[in-house]
């Protein structure tokens, strides 16, 4: 008997834990979200980015330990950290009794359904103490969606750029979530508004803007009350990636439903509603249908939604879609809309729910053909130019798959079950059977209208680095950034966040950020983008600004002698490029400082020739000319023009690319800082390559110098995929179809090896700079999708992913200046020798 009620009260004890998120109301594990000033002021968050979702995601299955497949991990984030449907409660404040919030909005009704019903699972076994309070609020906040209609006291300045229409009074909420008694007038279009046909995720309405004082008395000059709305909400729960704004729940959720699918007779889910009447009202018998669970968390969900909350109204079709703009597109933090009402199924819900259902579809097929399969890389993969395996499902097809993922039959199908289920809580009238089927035709048929001609997302090839080269970089890189604080903290933050967002953090690249004048850490050497943010105004004030160019070459010397110190250690060939990048507004190089800073680049060449610096300048960058290797493609320009977000990410671009291009260093890992290490030694490095991927590596003649008749470089196959590997001592990048071959050896390999000897590399030449380095190339061609997914360390990117290792042998430690300081020693000897010939 005592056993029996032990295991009925354990039982009702997970079951009450597992539904904890199915509430209404915030639960505990959330509060700190809601309580903490700090952390619910937005301009405070992590940047809602795709990019912040895989690095929070990928943090947690690193966790030592973590025994979670892509399932239940899947399933774990939604009961841990969705809630949708979290409003404020007007004219409420908090106090230590009182949260303000709960899940009252139209959103929770679906919600509560999926996770009680269709998504089985819990967050018992989920390791808080991986993710700080600030990463869980960003990921509650990320996967939780909900319309946040209240006025801020900014609409006068943001509301004028993001408007289509104009209103002579605001409208007052009716009962229904959808009535609003509007009165909208179209307006001229002006410069900057969202017009109709376009695109409006990446507008940015100002990158330096101030942050959003919601403390601010409201005051348009017309009469409003409690229930007025702002005139451009702010959707929560949406995250920015190239290819559009993406509400992350659905298309966490469909992953969730995918990898657990499951087909559900209407008449076996329950719905609890928040009161007896709505169950009472509808206690008459109704058709049985067939509920899939991946269409119900992804776009039939939404699609019942608006065809409930519009339908019953004649006097309107129902519309889907609702476009939106960010505050900023390098560090997003704000969703504005761009409409008042019907805010049903959004342009970022149907992008959510369109790839939660692409991935869904597909994603048990990749589980079974994939072992250890991550929830990071199936990410990683879709929001890519690859796509998944095949490269046939990813972010910039969506509207190519649409019709055939979602056909316009099994949609109206699931919709229309789906709401026969939802009504039982959601609707405010009484619905026939054929009002669920007729509402949710109108709705599905207003999707298929709406996805091809309005949802007008980038293809492909515009967000393609180079349309006549399908081939995939990725950094990895040790990247110090020297910021001249004479830049507004507001001007110079876009762009460095631009920056950061595109160069693989999270997959093996470090950035320090550091001051231009006396070169102070600003942050300290970090993997993820999250650190950044220790950089504020506060911090950025404090510095002296402007340039002080031999400062910073002194404190490079430093920085590269410690990554040379500490490579001592890591007993491989490293493969990492080492970038310094200086970013100064007004700052030139006065002639005193010019010799000097020209004398420690000459010392600074020779302790650490890998060291590529690039400049990122205001006005003409031609003044840093003498102080880089390349004129050509080592200087950029940097020209912030107030109110054009746009033109941030057309000058960060082509930083971008060179980063991404430049060759990783292959060291003798035994030289240090003093170049006096063991000679003699072989090295292997693993390296891990996706598909249609190249990487490019440099071995510098520091490390092959003297005549060495064993001296060698060997690029070893693993047999994972057929590779291209190509050399040279005169092309900084050697590729099989490259315009100029001249100079270059290329060989394709399976399971066997490229050797590539170097005997007596530096003949007739005196100094190691005049030297030409060794450049090298391991590219992996894709003509057809892969089956071989063997790819399991760590380390690999995605399960495709090829294996080869690089083997140094017989590498020395040869330095420009220990070469001087050796001379000067001969000269010494010499006069030594005179003196004492004479004497």
């Amino acid at each position: 008997m005592y056993k029996l009620l032990g295991f009925v009260l354990t039982t009702f004890l997970i079951t009450v834990l597992a539904q904890e998120n199915a509430q209404t109301r915030i639960p505990k594990s959330l509060e700190e979200c809601y309580r903490d000033r700090n952390i619910y002021e937005r301009d405070n968050r992590l940047p809602m980015t795709i990019n912040t979702l895989i690095e929070l995601i990928k943090k947690i299955e690193d966790t030592p330990g973590l025994n979670m497949d892509i399932r239940e991990l899947a399933v774990t984030l939604i009961h841990r950290f969705k809630q949708d449907g979290i409003e404020k409660a007007k004219n409420v404040e908090p106090s230590e009794y009182v949260l303000p919030y709960s899940p009252t909005g139209y959103q929770f009704n679906k919600h509560k359904i999926l996770l009680e019903n269709l998504l089985p699972g819990n967050a018992l076994r989920f390791p808080n103490e991986t993710l700080t309070m600030e990463e869980q609020c960003a990921m509650h906040f990320m996967l939780s969606t909900s319309i946040d209609k209240e006025i801020r006291g900014d609409e006068a300045m943001r509301c004028s750029s993001l408007a289509q229409y104009r209103t002579n009074r605001i409208p007052r909420e009716a009962e229904s979530d959808i009535e609003l008694m509007t009165n909208f007038k179209e307006t001229e279009k002006r410069k900057g508004e969202l017009k109709e046909g376009t695109e409006y995720d990446d507008y940015d309405e100002t990158e330096r803007e101030t942050p959003i004082d919601t403390s601010r008395t409201v005051d348009f000059g017309v009469e409003y009350d409690e229930n007025a709305i702002s005139q451009c909400p702010v959707e929560n729960g949406v995250i920015r990636t190239k290819w559009g704004a993406v509400s992350a729940g659905p298309l966490l959720s469909g992953i969730a439903a995918g990898l657990q699918p499951q087909m559900v007779r209407s008449d076996l889910i329950t719905v609890k509603a928040r009161s007896a009447k709505p169950i009472l009202r509808r206690s008459r018998r109704q058709t049985q249908r067939i509920v899939d669970n991946r269409w119900a968390a992804t776009l039939s969900g939404d699609v019942s939604e608006a065809a409930l909350l519009q339908g019953p109204n004649k006097k309107r079709d129902i519309q889907v879609g609702a476009k939106g703009a960010w505050n900023s597109t390098t560090l997003p933090r704000w969703y504005f809309l761009s409409q008042r009402d019907r805010f049903e199924m959004t342009d970022a819900e149907i992008r959510g729910g369109l790839d939660g259902l692409i991935i869904a579809k597909k994603i048990k097929q990749w589980n079974d053909q994939v072992s250890g399969l991550r929830l990071s890389q199936i990410l990683d993969m879709y929001y890519s130019q690859r796509g998944i395996f095949s490269g046939d499902e990813k972010a910039c097809k969506r509207k190519d798959l649409f019709e055939e993922v979602a056909p316009i039959a099994e949609l109206k199908q699931q919709s229309t079950a789906f709401s026969s289920i939802l009504d039982k809580t959601l609707s405010f009238v009484t619905l026939s059977d054929a009002a669920f089927e007729q509402f949710s035709n109108d709705a599905s048929d207003s999707l298929y209208r709406y996805v091809p001609q309005s949802l007008n997302d980038p293809s492909c090839d515009a967000t393609q680095r180079n349309v006549n080269d399908k081939s995939e970089l990725r950094t990895v890189s040790d990247l110090f950034i020297f910021i001249d604080t004479q830049w507004a903290f507001t001007d110079i933050q876009p762009v460095i966040g631009d920056i950061l967002q595109n160069i693989d953090l999270g997959f093996g690249t470090n950035y320090t950020l550091l001051s231009a004048h006396q070169a102070e850490i600003l942050v300290n050497s970090s993997q993820n983008s999250f650190a950044m943010l220790q950089w504020n105004q506060t911090v950025h004030d404090r510095q002296t600004r402007g340039l002080n160019l031999p400062r910073v070459l002194e404190k490079l010397k430093e920085l590269s002698g410690n990554v040379l110190d500490h490579e001592k250690s890591l007993n491989n060939l490293v493969g990492r490029s080492k970038i310094a990048l200086i970013v100064p507004q007004m700052a030139g190089v006065s002639d005193a400082e010019r010799n000097t800073a020209l004398e420690q680049l000459d010392v600074l060449r020779d302790i650490a020739p890998d060291l590529r610096i690039l400049f990122l300048a205001n006005g003409s960058p031609t003044r840093f000319e003498q102080f880089v290797k390349d004129k050509k493609d080592d200087l950029f320009q940097l020209n912030i023009v107030s109110g054009v977000g746009n033109e941030i990410q057309t000058q960060t671009l082509p930083v971008i690319n060179r980063i991404q291009e430049l060759p990783r260093r292959l060291v003798n890992h035994k030289c240090g800082a003093q170049w006096d290490g063991d000679r003699g030694n072989n090295h292997n490095l693993n390296q891990f390559i996706e598909p249609n991927g190249v990487i490019y590596y440099k071995l510098s003649p520091n490390y092959f110098y003297r005549q060495q008749d064993n001296r060698k470089i060997r690029v070893q196959n693993m047999g994972y995929a057929s590779l291209t590997v190509c050399h040279s001592r005169t092309n900084e990048f050697p590729r099989q179809n490259a315009t100029n071959q001249d100079g270059q050896t290329c060989r394709n390999i399976n399971m066997d090896t490229v050797q590539i000897d170097l005997p007596n590399p530096c003949d007739g030449q005196y100094y190691i700079r005049t030297c030409h380095p060794l450049y090298i190339s391991v590219e992996y061609p894709q003509s057809a999708p892969t089956t071989n997914f063997r790819c399991s360390e760590n380390a690999c990117r995605s399960p495709d992913s090829a294996k080869f290792v690089i083997h140094g042998e017989n590498l020395g430690c040869f330095s420009g200046a220990g070469q001087l300081f050796g001379s000067f020693i001969l000269i010494l000897m010499s006069l030594y020798t005179s003196l004492r010939f004479f004497y």
